[in-house]
């Protein structure tokens, strides 16, 4: 990986992701180097972001027309939540492009790899390096572009069937196939971030462990180890970045998906007993809508794992044989790497878990709640 060129990396990684990229230019979001003609694609996320807007009134007089039925209710509110995410997070694409697109060329770029000094110098240990990051960094790559394509998946099942159900019943339903589109892309550009921060940390503990290989001579395992810490600095900032552009835009999406679970677990339990039909969209729905959310957490819940290994790794290196600067080192490392990396959902709670499995227990109240009015 070290010794390919920018380019043949950049190539190799976006063909892993690829269909972000699509989705994202068909929503006019340019996630790939500006220019005057991809700048003018904002036009389209503008006309999206009205036309989403406009779609709220037609879920709002949907909703007054069966306010005495509990189900359509619960439907209507359902989408008309889902796109106002999506609103929130078209708007928010339209203001921080020109970001996510250097954070994701970045990452598709491997830029923080790249600026290692360690690879700088010459190192007997560098070649072993160089096949053990590119091992790590394809596996991430691999894991990402599996978790894009199921997310994909769900969303054009839901998408499609909303759809072909709009050529048939009403323009209502035609108002809302725009939103899944936007899921993709906005919550595919966090997994590409996340997931990079991941394999960047896994190199990192990598780089700890070989500190004290004996392909390095002892003279310079000081000089390795400060490099090592200087990689730490640029993976910190880095992270630091991905959580300022997902800190708060991401309440709005784990706040609404809290309710859009309570509704979609109601339509289940309705189309169970009333109609098939209803019951496989909401199976296709919460599909969609739980990997959205799952995505956030699941990942999150990696990065912190991740940087949980760092203070591990130093301890594990064989420091007790090393010079008394070396052990230094070490100590103000474990000392400062005790300080784990959590994304935060604003100033709430993390994307973990624990977070996940808070939501979905909390959904399951809004469900029962709903239940109780329905039989009522």
């Amino acid at each position: 990986m070290i010794i390919e060129t920018v380019e043949e990396v950049r190539k190799r990684n976006y063909n892993s992701i690829k269909v972000l990229f699509g989705v994202s230019f068909a929503l006019g979001v340019n996630l790939t180097a500006p220019s005057k003609f991809k700048d003018s694609l904002k036009i389209i996320n503008v006309i999206l972001v009205v036309s989403s807007t406009l779609s709220l009134y037609a879920h709002w007089c949907y909703l007054v027309r069966h306010f005495d039925s509990i189900p359509l209710i619960a439907e209507t509110v359902c989408t008309a939540l889902q796109t106002l995410i999506s609103t929130f997070k078209m708007v928010y694409y339209l203001f921080t492009q020109r970001t996510f697109y250097r954070l994701v060329d970045q990452a598709l770029t491997h830029e923080l790899i790249r600026k290692i000094e360690i690879f700088q110098y010459d190192f007997p240990i560098n070649n072993q390096l160089q096949q053990e990051i590119d091992d790590i960094m394809k596996g991430v790559w691999r894991n990402t572009r599996r978790q894009l394509l199921f997310y994909f998946s769900t969303c054009v099942a839901i998408l499609c069937n909303y759809f072909f159900g709009a050529l048939f019943v009403n323009l209502y339903h035609q108002l809302k196939q725009t939103p899944n589109y936007v899921a993709v892309s906005f919550d595919g550009v966090f997994l590409v971030l996340c997931q990079h921060a991941v394999g960047l940390l896994k190199v990192f503990n990598l780089l700890v462990l070989r500190a004290t290989s004996p392909l390095i001579p002892a003279d310079r395992r000081i000089e390795y180890l400060r490099y090592t810490i200087f990689t730490y600095q640029r993976i910190a900032k880095y992270v630091d970045q991905i959580q300022a552009i997902f800190r708060h835009i991401s309440l709005s999406q784990f706040v609404l998906s809290l309710i859009v679970f309570g509704f979609v677990l109601f339509e289940m339990s309705f189309g169970l007993e009333s109609s098939v039909t209803i019951f496989i969209r909401m199976i296709m729905y919460i599909m969609a809508a739980g990997t959205q959310i799952v995505l956030y957490c699941y990942n999150g819940q990696q990065l912190t794992i991740a940087s949980e290994e760092i203070p591990i790794s130093f301890y594990s290196c064989n420091w007790y044989e090393e010079t008394e600067k070396f052990k230094q080192l070490v100590r103000m490392m474990i000392m400062r790497t005790n300080r784990h990396f959590f994304l935060e959902v604003s100033w709430f709670t993390f994307m973990n878990l624990a977070t996940l499995i808070a939501l979905f227990r909390m959904s399951g109240s809004y469900f029962l709640l709903l239940r109780n009015l329905q039989e009522n």
